[in-house]
């Protein structure tokens, strides 16, 4: 029976907000993080031998030890943060090297081809997760309970929609009362409590009379902002920052293009100092919301799409960050510096500051841990204090730009690259 189709356009600002409730049962239900890490893993890969004076047995085994190699690369990315792995790549190269067949419990060929002097095979392998985990813990690479040591953690996030006029911009530290949670809080809360962290429930808290002196109209708010709040509700940590989920009309057309943007970064409540940010964007295209033949479903699951994609990213970005700074860097043996390098825009002046970094004496190593637009994190084992350190990057002269550091918190600096 045909029925009568309505123009979902009308109630696109309605549905907007109230799918809401859908949404919520879809990011929490069951997900694949929560599975047991222990579990046996199979996973199908690709693995490449050259093929030398046409001996191609020998192509053949070295394209599946390839293959084998990179399953188990795989399975440690997903065991490690990347700060960890930055700190550790070279001990977890040479426990993947030597004791890769401790970790593969069997493994079939799918298929095989040669391509000139190229061999190329595709296989599946199950790979013991729990010998992996045991040898990165008996390197000390990797701590499995790590998550109860992790923070407790208030979320500060803003988000702003257009999809009514006018614009509405949505946080629970308003004036208006409003303390209900953000799409943005949700995912993210869930994402980060799914790997461990404890999520301060600010609606429990909501009554306290203290809470009214730092209420703001100002849905973006200032460091100093987010820690007193972060204080007064206990938190160990703070992640602010803003979201934006916008509609952008598309010219000469009845489509839109819907585009979500988040900015986020995690305050260390006791001293103010930032340890991690992370910002996605995320753009679904060509979204007809006049068609009367595309089910309002369809549109309101590509509507899902963009903001659930972008949120979950930054909230596994940043919670990965959180979770090495807050147990890895404390237990290695090795002290690392946090040096956050602002100005480094201009990459060549950059590359002459870390190789004169490398040089300066009782500096041990420098790693690079994050690279940004105009920002470079490093990690400096050095052999002295904060200060010798702060004294030590003090002393560099360049021909072509000037170096200061601008501040110091524990365990970390901040410098400043300008041109001259």
């Amino acid at each position: 029976m045909k029925t009568k189709k309505t123009s979902f356009s009308f109630f696109i600002p309605i549905l907007f907000f109230c799918f809401y409730q859908i949404f919520i049962i879809v990011i929490f239900a069951p997900q694949v993080e929560s599975a047991e890490l222990s579990a046996n893993k199979i996973i199908t890969v690709f693995g490449t031998g050259s093929v030398i004076l046409d001996n191609e047995a020998e192509a053949r085994v070295s394209a599946i030890n390839d293959a084998l190699i990179s399953a188990v690369s795989i399975k440690v990315i997903d065991i490690l943060s990347a700060e960890a792995l930055v700190l550790n790549f070279e001990p977890v190269n040479r426990i993947i090297l030597t004791d890769i067949n401790d970790f593969i419990k069997n493994y079939k060929v799918l298929t095989e081809i040669r391509n000139y002097d190229i061999y190329r095979v595709a296989i599946q392998t199950t790979v013991s997760m729990e010998k992996l985990i045991s040898r990165l813990e008996q390197a000390g690479i990797f701590d499995a309970n790590a998550a109860a040591n992790l923070p407790k953690v208030l979320i500060l996030i803003s988000e702003k929609t257009n999809f009514e006029s006018p614009a509405k911009i949505k946080y629970w530290w308003n004036q208006s009362g409003d303390d209900s949670k953000t799409f943005a809080d949700s995912i993210i809360s869930k994402t980060l409590s799914i790997n461990g962290f404890k999520i301060i429930e600010h609606k429990n808290l909501i009554q306290e009379t203290e809470i009214a002196e730092l209420k703001t109209a100002d849905p973006v708010l200032t460091d100093l902002s987010a820690i007193n709040i972060g204080t007064l509700y206990n938190a160990d940590v703070v992640i602010t920052g803003n979201a934006v989920i916008i509609q952008k009309n598309i010219e000469n057309s009845s489509k839109k293009n819907i585009e979500t943007i988040i900015n986020i970064r995690a305050l260390r409540v006791a001293t103010g100092e930032k340890i991690a940010r992370a910002s996605h964007k995320f753009i679904v295209e060509n979204i007809d919301f006049s068609d009367k033949e595309i089910p309002p479903q369809t549109v309101t699951d590509r509507i899902r799409d963009t903001f659930f994609n972008s949120y979950k990213k930054a909230g596994l970005e940043i919670s990965s960050k959180i979770s090495y700074l807050w147990n890895y860097r404390q237990k290695s043996q090795k002290k690392y510096i946090r040096v956050i390098v602002e100005g480094t825009g201009n990459f060549a002046n950059f590359i002459k500051f870390q190789k004169k970094l490398e040089k300066a004496k009782n500096i041990r190593e420098v790693k690079i841990s994050e690279i940004n637009t105009d920002e470079t994190v490093l990690f400096v084992d050095f052999n002295g204090s904060l200060n010798g350190l702060v004294y030590a990057v003090s002393l560099m002269a360049f021909d072509s730009f000037e170096v200061s550091c601008l501040k110091k918190t524990d365990g970390s600096i901040k410098v400043q690259m300008v041109n001259r």
